[in-house]
């Protein structure tokens, strides 16, 4: 970078300019950066066999480097440049690092200093320690040959068509305790996939993805504690996103199967850390404010598999606003297709709270269950709350 180049974009982004020390440091880093960052993506670009860098290559970069912002290149032209095409003998060639061969100490017979002639080094046969090569990957995780095809086959059967292969596949999660080497590029693969299918609305792969987490966490030889911040976000996008599937019929068990992996999480590791039953609570909580109705209704699910104690202290006192929203759509009377997507959202609701409110009330309130009482403290759902609650003394 030029000087002209450093003062302006000092004055411009701190009010003044810099001292000549300051500038020329400023613009070493700046050189060093980006050719740091120009190799990472022309290796990339030869890993792809792409015959130019693209701004997707730059990209991939900033996203697996932790002191770049992912956003980096949202403002930027076009970057696309040809790479050199040298041929591969050529390559292999001027990737051998010679090294000078250290001369031995010669008895100098005539007074005279003589220098030594120069000797060049003899060719090194083979790769050294030294050598970079141009295809070496940038990897945060790297793995051996062995550890990178166990984790490929791993991914591969879990998407497969066959189920005999996605049993095996998860059996071996379930099972094998080696599988905590890879464990880092399996929660980074979780992470990336449940994003893309989500934007995508493809259940059934979001199903593989969550029996492989349900696999992972049931694995009594690992612990997938230091991961979680990779694999809880993503159930909870499987949980409480408000589009999963254009189809009504699709999205709901995987919203059911979501909870119940977000249920034995906690139980499995929250004595490891106090703090996250009281996040996943307030996630909840925040939920069911939310206006999606399908956000709701995971929240009531996620909350409802956590215990009588989360009902009652979360859903209980939500009730009356919730019948409130869910009251004017059960009981339009209309034939437009959102209108009946909304009402069978709705009941699906309705029943949900039913059922994991019965059995809190049933505790709390005593006989005699007037239908005027629910009504006057929960609204429009109080009608089949207490309805539930006397069905249940009467079973029991």
């Amino acid at each position: 970078m030029s000087r002209k180049m450093v003062n302006y974009m000092s004055r411009h982004q701190a009010g003044q300019l810099l001292k000549p020390k300051e500038a020329k440091w400023v613009a070493l880093e700046v050189k060093r950066n980006l050719a740091r960052i120009l190799f990472e993506a022309e290796s990339f670009a030869r890993r792809t066999r792409s015959p130019e860098v693209r701004r997707k290559h730059m990209q991939y970069v900033a996203n697996f480097d932790e002191g770049l912002p992912s956003d980096m290149l949202t403002h930027f032209v076009s970057l696309n440049f040809v790479l050199e095409t040298r041929p591969r003998e050529k390559q292999c060639k001027e990737a051998i690092v010679r090294l000078p061969v250290p001369q031995k100490k010669k008895t100098i017979v005539s007074s005279a200093p003589q220098k030594a002639p120069p000797v060049d080094p003899p060719p090194i046969n083979g790769w050294i320690k030294r050598e970079k090569v141009i295809v070496k990957p940038m990897q945060r995780y790297p793995l051996s040959r062995e550890e990178q095809s166990f984790y490929e086959a791993v991914t591969d059967n879990l998407a497969s068509p066959f189920e005999s292969r996605r049993q095996r596949a998860l059996s071996t999660l379930s099972l094998d305790p080696s599988v905590e080497v890879i464990l880092p590029k399996l929660s980074h693969f979780i992470a990336d996939t449940t994003t893309v299918n989500i934007i995508q609305q493809n259940v059934p792969i979001l199903l593989y993805v969550m029996r492989m987490v349900r696999a992972l966490v049931g694995n009594p030889g690992i612990s997938v504690f230091k991961c979680l911040h990779l694999i809880l976000p993503s159930v909870l996008s499987c949980l409480l996103s408000c589009d999963l599937s254009p189809s009504l019929e699709t999205h709901w068990p995987l919203r059911e199967y979501a909870g119940n992996i977000i249920t034995e999480t906690m139980r499995k590791y929250d004595h490891m850390d106090n703090k996250m039953f009281g996040r996943i609570i307030s996630v909840y909580k925040a939920a069911l404010q939310r206006k999606p109705l399908t956000t709701v209704y995971g929240a009531v699910i996620g909350l409802g598999k956590l215990g009588n104690f989360s009902v009652r202290a979360c859903i209980l006192p939500q009730l009356r606003k919730l019948s409130k929203r869910i009251e004017p759509i059960l009981k339009e009377s209309s034939d437009n297709q959102d209108d009946m997507r909304d009402k069978q959202i709705c009941r699906y609701i309705r029943h949900r709270i039913v059922k994991v409110c019965t059995p809190v009330l049933k505790a709390m309130r005593r006989p005699p269950d007037r239908e005027c009482q629910y009504v006057a403290a929960f609204g429009f759902l109080g009608e089949a709350l207490c309805a539930s609650v006397i069905t249940s003394r009467i079973r029991d």
